[in-house]
């Protein structure tokens, strides 16, 4: 927002940063739906290298005598999983 007669500028921004090792709480906390703003997870601090890799563990199962419904609808990550568990099925 910019005040015209003084010439300032203002931002409103909120958001809540977690700790990559506090993930389940940051889940839970938007899933409580009382926040404002964004919610992020630091994933690493300016000082590592942006070509540090992050350990992740590869798990997928889905049992082929079961239906999986996806939410999220048609467009961006929905999308994607859908075509994810298909090719992988």
């Amino acid at each position: 927002m910019k005040n015209l007669k003084f010439n300032i500028f203002i931002s409103i921004y909120f958001r809540t940063v977690f700790p990559k090792d506090q993930l389940e709480a940051a889940f839970r906390y938007m899933a409580a739906g009382k926040h404002i703003g964004k919610v992020t997870i630091k994933v690493s601090d300016e000082k590592e290298s942006p070509n540090a890799l992050t350990p992740a563990l590869p798990r997928f199962f889905c049992r082929e005598d079961r239906s999986y419904i996806i939410f999220g609808g048609l467009g961006g990550f929905g999308l994607e999983l859908g075509n994810f568990y298909g090719r992988v099925s």
